[in-house]
């Protein structure tokens, strides 16, 4: 293995570790098989936006599950803007933290995109799980 290489299976492998996702995301298993270079970030750059598509998608269904168009007991656009509030202000402290997480590393550098990317992957595949977990 090429120290690049490696270098980037630690950086993967300790992110994983120190979030405690070690065993739960497998989000980048095509791109370790590219030889380290610009290539692998911008594998990880596709595979968080795809991440991001997916997840907005989870929330629309989600949102579509608590503000049916049948009648409900309960107060379907209080619940509704309340899901929309809190995307919002959960989308601006995932962001917030993965930028924390990355800002080890100098701005822009190959481990400050990668830990970043890393980070939004797994937090976007969190959110996706907890959105289908509550549509029964």
């Amino acid at each position: 293995m090429k120290p690049l290489t490696l270098s980037l299976f630690f950086l993967i492998s300790v992110a994983y570790a120190d979030g405690g996702y070690a065993n739960d995301v497998t989000s980048y298993p095509y791109c370790m098989n590219i030889p380290y270079s610009p290539e692998v970030i911008g594998c990880m750059m596709d595979t968080t936006e795809q991440k991001e598509k997916e997840y907005q998608d989870a929330f629309k269904k989600y949102l579509q599950y608590i503000n049916p168009s049948q009648e409900r007991p309960y107060n379907k656009s209080l619940i509704a803007s309340l899901a929309n509030k809190a995307r919002k202000s959960w989308d601006i402290y995932m962001k917030n933290e993965c930028l924390a997480e990355a800002s080890v590393y100098e701005k822009d550098s190959y481990g400050y995109n990668a830990a970043y990317n890393i980070c939004l992957t797994i937090r976007y595949d969190s959110r996706i799980k907890y959105y289908k977990s509550k549509i029964y």
